[in-house]
């Protein structure tokens, strides 16, 4: 394990220097949108398990797995679409295009990110190192997906469905209709928000013969259709609760989550900063919420 800690040290002094350039490369605070959940699914699963506490290597191993699915996805993304970005005016700026990162700096840190997410699902146990060989297929899909189907935006959904599913089975080593709701409901989070971030480009994407649903049915049904998949998150969420007989807390926070995303659409302008900050808040305010229910039912 340590290796991989020099490994990227050095990989980061002699290539990317300085390491706002990694950040716009993988964009760390994006994390911010997914890893929540992943963390809350882990939590509820040991609100279930009462004989199984937390272990600090168990959080470590999960937050390192979700991180270097993510940079890899990231920075794989980045070297696909490089061509597509150099054009895009609105990606033109990003340090690929702009040589501020070499291609061969780009590719040695999506193997090495890559090989990192392997070994920390290995590390969490067998069925979160099976679960693995599917995600990884579908983060090196992701990024052609949008040259032959509108289905891209579900692609990167069906990515993160598997982070809540992943945390749960390391606590409990099996799967349970508890995380595939919880899976359901982030990837339709992360569909709607994919399918509004794309409203940016739909005038590039139909000229360069791009598919996704903002450039085939337009703005309007586009947002409709996002609005569809964060209703069902939502509903998700609370059939959640009921299945493992949550608190009021529990369906509070996605109550809240659920009025932030009326707030934010009441508010958008085919994307807006709100739906950004939306995203991230989402996910921080159910895992909250999930933490002071987990000492409610656990520790008092």
């Amino acid at each position: 394990m340590y290796i991989y800690y020099l490994v990227i040290i050095a990989v980061m002094n002699y290539y990317v220097s300085p390491l706002a350039t990694l950040e716009k490369l993988v964009l760390f605070r994006q994390t911010l949108f997914g890893l929540p959940w992943v963390l809350l699914s882990a939590l509820l699963a040991y609100s279930q398990e009462r004989t199984v506490h937390p272990t600090l290597s168990t959080w470590l191993y999960i937050i390192g797995a979700f991180c270097a699915a993510r940079f890899s996805g990231m920075c794989l993304n980045r070297i696909i679409d490089r061509h597509i970005d150099a054009k895009n005016p609105r990606t033109c700026q990003r340090a690929l295009p702009r040589g501020e990162v070499s291609l061969q700096t780009c590719a040695l840190l999506t193997a090495f990110f890559m090989g990192l997410f392997l070994y920390f699902t290995y590390l969490l146990g067998p069925l979160c190192f099976q679960l693995s060989w599917i995600i990884a297929p579908l983060l090196c899909l992701y990024s052609y997906t949008k040259r032959f189907t509108l289905l891209c935006h579900f692609v990167l959904g069906l990515i993160q469905f598997f982070g809540p599913l992943c945390a749960w089975v390391a606590v409990t080593g099996e799967l349970s209709l508890a995380p595939l709701l919880l899976g359901f409901a982030l990837f339709c989070a992360m569909a709607a928000g994919d399918i509004i971030y794309a409203c940016q480009d739909v005038e590039f994407d139909r000229k360069t013969k791009l598919y996704s649903v903002p450039a085939k049915v337009g703005r309007f049904r586009a947002i409709a259709l996002a609005k569809v998949l964060h209703t069902a998150a939502v509903a998700s969420l609370f059939v959640c609760g009921y299945v493992l007989h949550l608190s009021a807390l529990f369906y509070l926070s996605v109550a809240l989550v659920g009025g932030l995303y009326v707030y934010s659409y009441r508010k958008v302008n085919d994307f807006d900063s709100r739906f950004a900050f939306t995203n991230n808040v989402s996910g921080i305010t159910l895992l909250l919420c999930t933490f002071g229910e987990y000492v409610w039912r656990v520790l008092l």
